[in-house]
């Protein structure tokens, strides 16, 4: 009997249904238990035919825009938290014009410098509160991405000059400490040197002893400089 076996092809999905298929996975109990590495995003992305290198850009663009989205959250709390520091300060200073006008002849004008000033305040209490549009919500997460990385690469690129000069500071400084071990050897031996110099000269310096000479080896000498004398006139 002839069995006709067909090669199975594998399942094929859009882009809608893989994310679908990458979400249900995330939210399985076993990954809420254990977590998900990025080994295994990479092995579930290429499941689905995302390479490698793409699954990492996506992860590092997502780290960026966290933490782009942490830092605006950051600088709209300052702003809030200047404009109320703001409004504390405009109530306090309109309080002591109330006072001063109060205590001084005409008519009211206090209030002159204080719409002045109090338009500045609401226009930051709009600017601190006042939600922002999504396309210019993303324009500020685009440029709060590109400062984080352009401070970034400053890291990177001072760490890397740190490391360098690191490397030339270890260098001399081996450089300096063989330098000096070579200039206390020569001191050293300098000083040995002077010192053999010294210790000869000092024992050339001695007076050699002199020799006693006796009377009666006095008078023997004389005796035979004088024998020696009258035999040599005596020749002659």
């Amino acid at each position: 009997m002839l069995i006709l076996r067909f090669p199975m092809t594998q399942p094929r999905y859009n882009d809608e249904e893989a994310r679908e298929i990458l979400a249900r996975a995330l939210a399985s109990e076993e990954a809420r238990e254990r977590g998900v590495s990025e080994n295994d995003l990479i092995e579930a992305a290429s499941e689905v035919g995302i390479s490698p290198e793409a699954m990492k850009r996506a992860a590092e663009e997502l780290r960026l825009e966290r933490l782009a989205e942490e830092r605006l959250r950051e600088k709209s709390a300052d702003r809030r938290r200047g404009w109320w520091s703001s409004l504390a300060t405009y109530a306090v200073v309109s309080g002591f014009l109330v006072l001063l006008d109060s205590m001084t002849p005409g008519g009211p004008w206090w209030q002159w410098p204080m719409m002045g000033w109090g338009f500045f305040v609401v226009m930051g209490g709009l600017r601190a509160y006042l939600p922002h549009t999504r396309a210019k919500q993303r324009n500020l997460l685009n440029k709060e991405i590109k400062r984080i990385q352009a401070k970034e690469e400053k890291r990177r690129k001072r760490a890397a000059r740190r490391n360098r000069t690191g490397g030339s500071e270890l260098e001399e400084a081996i450089e300096n400490g063989v330098n000096s071990l070579l200039s206390a050897a020569a001191r050293g031996v300098a000083a040995a040197t002077e010192h053999w110099v010294e210790s000869a000269t000092a024992s050339s310096d001695v007076p050699s002893p002199q020799v006693r000479v006796s009377p009666s080896e006095e008078t023997v000498s004389a005796e035979a400089a004088a024998s020696s004398t009258h035999r040599r006139s005596h020749r002659s």
